[in-house]
């Protein structure tokens, strides 16, 4: 069976995924290496963009979590 991916924004499921952790913007972005004005701006859409492999694989490290579950509904 194919996997169902999600249509939220990066930021949005970012924000569920930190939030379901039990996390403060800040202790993520302690967790991952981060600047926390990087990881908020990230969920709020930060300039549009996609944040890159990169930053994904070290965002899902800090919440252990596989990096696909980003993108997966």
């Amino acid at each position: 069976m194919a996997k169902k991916f999600s249509s939220a924004p990066f930021g949005a499921r970012l924000r569920q995924l930190r939030e379901a952790a039990g996390l403060s913007v800040t202790e993520l972005a302690l967790r991952a290496g981060m600047q926390r004005t990087h990881v908020h701006a990230l969920e709020s859409g930060g300039k549009g963009r996609q944040p890159s492999w990169l930053t994904v694989s070290r965002l899902a490290l800090a919440l252990g979590i596989p990096a696909e579950k980003f993108y997966q509904l």
